[in-house]
């Protein structure tokens, strides 16, 4: 598990340990792991899917980036709707 936390325009919107996170790149959906290379990417319009154990959170995004290093997970949104939770 790792540290995921999500933050929009009005504030943190999740903050919490995940088992993974799928966001979708500039380039495509890159799926993130604990202990991943670090690395930034900007995000297009789609969806953030968050799974811890069994569950999954998804969040439709329109735009924003991600930062991955050793300390975990940040994604920076500008607009959002949290359109599931399993």
């Amino acid at each position: 598990m790792f540290n995921l936390t999500v933050i929009a325009p009005e504030g943190v919107i999740y903050n919490e340990k995940a088992d993974m996170v799928i966001v979708p790149g500039k380039e495509g959906e890159l799926g993130i792991l604990s202990r991943h290379i670090s690395l930034i990417s900007g995000l297009k319009k789609g969806e953030i899917r968050i799974k811890k154990e069994e569950k999954e959170k998804k969040i439709e995004i329109e735009k924003g980036f991600m930062k991955v290093d050793k300390e975990g997970v940040e994604i920076l949104i500008n607009k959002h709707q949290i359109t599931s939770t399993k």
